[in-house]
């Protein structure tokens, strides 16, 4: 019941960035029958509307279903949240029982709920909540197929890393760290009654839905634009160094209340009894196969994001992108000091004044939430676009095209084309490029319009002068307290 108030209560209030608003383009593409692409067009676009290559296509697919269902794009995001979270729920708790008992399942499931509260990944239409799930799902799997050595469980174990790849990219380390585990077990278990051939076929057995999910995506990208995924604009502005420095100070500010929860209960413990012999105990304890995948995988999502964000242009690392292998990382430190007191000071009972302390907890961060969400309904942050809007909406043609930075809203707010200039260096440029792009598609649009925040800053008044020179006739269509819409007529045959 507290998951549930509190994901509802993340998903009145979903905020939007950037990657938000093209999911929501490219699910009404989809929904709309034009493919997976999107009108949110750029100054090197090669085709209208262009295809993308960088975003993965499981999110917006799911977003589209949503559509044709009868949904809007924001309730269909709203409901894949509310879903993914109350099965991410269901999937710590789970790993947590596996590491131990129910009882630690019950400590996995109250820290996740609290965490959650703080993270950014839970109030954005972002594909992360999706692909925390499919992490979960990934996990409990592979920890089930290893101990049954089920032919149909691997199968699915490949299923589900082929939909991780589909949702983020950085889903690959999933599938490198599900085959090195299963390499590690089939070394160590070659002599076993058959144990190694079996691991062997495993492999083979996820392999295939794995390929077959993801082969025709990227076979698909490769013959648009000679790249698998869009990932190719080389000159990082972060040094290799730097981005283990953010994957580190990051992981360790997100994960300190875990570790101040373990280091207090092996203080504890060593306090109550004095002795020593608990991390013996831990070290003599053999590791099983969700500890052995989640250790390979943490590395191996680590050394993809550090390693992509180092040569190619990528955001630069942060909580987000950190983030999914908090679902494993948190049991791991969680139970280093749980087994620590355990092994000193016997089991931990979670008795009622505990139990009752933890619903108390949980109701107040419930209640906060809840209160920011109706708040957040109250205060639309995105108000100052809706005159603009309207206005675009009520006084243009449905297949106009939008030119200007920060160009977003008009897409999101009133489904035209936009041509986004993004934040240009060199603005003397800029009329020349969108003359190029005019004369290959401008034939494509009914109207061409320039938006601008106002006041119309001097280097973009200076920009307007570059248009004129070109032979375009420039016309004030549009004046509100933020932003200024001109018709942009061209006088030159194109």
């Amino acid at each position: 019941m507290l998951g549930l108030v509190l994901s509802a209560s993340f998903a009145v209030r979903l905020e939007f960035s950037p990657d938000s608003v093209l999911y929501f383009d490219i699910a009404r593409n989809i929904a709309a029958g034009e493919g997976f692409s999107s009108y949110h067009l750029e100054l090197d676009s090669a085709f209208v509307p262009e295809k993308r290559l960088l975003w993965p296509p499981l999110y917006p697919l799911l977003l589209a279903s949503g559509i044709k269902l009868g949904l809007s794009a924001l309730w269909s995001a709203r409901l894949i949240l509310i879903i993914s979270y109350l099965l991410c729920l269901l999937c710590v708790y789970k790993i947590g029982e596996i590491h131990s008992s129910p009882s630690f399942g019950i400590v996995c499931l109250v820290m996740w709920l609290v965490i959650s509260c703080f993270s950014e990944v839970w109030r954005h239409v972002w594909s992360e909540p999706l692909f925390y799930l499919l992490v979960g799902v990934f996990f409990l799997l592979f920890n089930t197929a290893v101990r049954s050595l089920s032919r149909s469980l691997f199968i699915l174990l490949g299923i589900v890393a082929g939909l991780a790849v589909m949702c983020r990219y950085l889903g690959v380390s999933l599938s490198i760290s599900a085959l090195a585990g299963l390499f590690f077990l089939l070394a160590a278990n070659n002599n076993e009654g058959g144990k190694g051939t079996t691991y062997l076929t495993g492999m083979f057995c996820a392999l295939i839905p794995f390929i077959i999910i993801v082969g025709p995506w990227f076979y698909r990208n490769y013959l648009l634009t000679g790249r698998l995924t869009g990932i190719d604009r080389p000159a990082s502005v972060s040094g290799l160094f730097t981005n283990i420095s953010r994957f580190l100070q990051t992981t360790l500010t997100d994960m300190i209340l875990p570790l101040l929860v373990s280091g207090g209960l092996i203080a504890w413990a060593y306090f109550k009894r004095g002795e020593r012999s608990g991390l013996k105990n831990l070290r003599d304890r053999e590791p099983d196969a969700l500890i052995l995948l989640s250790i390979i995988w943490i590395a191996v999502y680590a050394l993809v994001l550090i390693y992509t964000a180092s040569v190619y242009y990528f955001d630069a690392i942060n909580s987000r992108l950190v983030s999914p292998i908090y679902l494993v990382l948190m049991p791991l430190i969680l139970i280093v000091g749980y087994k620590y007191y355990e092994n000193i000071a016997g089991e931990i009972k979670l008795d009622n004044l505990i139990l009752g302390l933890i619903a108390v907890l949980l109701l107040g961060f419930a209640g906060y939430q809840t209160n920011q969400g109706l708040a957040g309904l109250k205060l639309d942050k995105m108000k100052i676009y809706l005159p603009a809007a309207v206005w675009i909406k009520e006084n243009t043609p449905p297949d106009s095209l939008f030119i200007g930075s920060e160009s977003w809203w008009v897409r999101f707010k009133t489904e035209r084309r936009i041509l986004e200039l993004g934040y240009p260096e060199k603005l003397r440029e800029i009329p020349a490029k969108v003359d190029n792009f005019l004369r290959k598609f401008g034939k494509r649009f009914s109207k061409t319009y320039l938006v601008f925040l106002r006041p119309v800053p001097l280097k973009e008044k200076n920009v307007m002068r570059g248009y004129k020179s070109l032979g375009y006739l420039i016309k004030p269509r549009y004046l509100d307290q933020y932003f200024a819409v001109y018709e942009m007529t061209a006088q030159v045959v194109k």
